[in-house]
């Protein structure tokens, strides 16, 4: 399911059921206050994959994360300088795409809260080109020295 510049309140979201099956979301341009949010994640417990594009730290923060008990994968773009640390409430996540987060600088910080993540197999970071082979990668890094 994807939802596009939409900015639902919690009074619409807070009895939601038909969404109870859901296992993919894309938010794209989307406007939430935080219990907006929290209603929509509440109403998505099968929900396995969340993208957020186009997503401002400033609209509503990932607090309802603790609410998506199957979430796997999150894709988040043009987010901020640094990770959200309501990550931690996602122990589920294997996969984290931040890679659209052109902005984002990883401290020692970011690192500590990625150890936090038992499940996490896969990480996409800015800069990153996964399609790139270990050796592409070494030859790159010889031809920088």
């Amino acid at each position: 399911m994807e939802l596009t510049d939409v900015a639902p309140s919690f009074e619409v979201l807070q009895d939601c059921t038909r969404l109870a099956a859901l296992q993919r979301l894309r938010l794209r341009a989307c406007h939430f206050d935080d219990a907006a949010a929290a209603a929509l994640f509440a109403c998505c417990q099968q929900l396995t994959s969340l993208d957020l594009e186009c997503y401002h730290s400033a609209v509503f923060r990932l607090h309802g994360l603790r609410l998506l008990a199957q979430l796997k994968r999150l894709y988040i773009a043009d987010y901020s300088y640094a990770l959200p640390q309501e990550l931690v409430q996602a122990p589920t996540l294997e996969t984290l795409d931040v890679s659209a987060c052109a902005l984002l600088e990883l401290g020692q910080q970011d690192v500590n809260l990625l150890c936090r993540l038992p499940r996490l197999r896969e990480l996409g970071l800015p800069g990153a080109d996964p399609t790139q082979s270990v050796e592409e990668e070494e030859e790159d890094w010889k031809s920088c020295n």
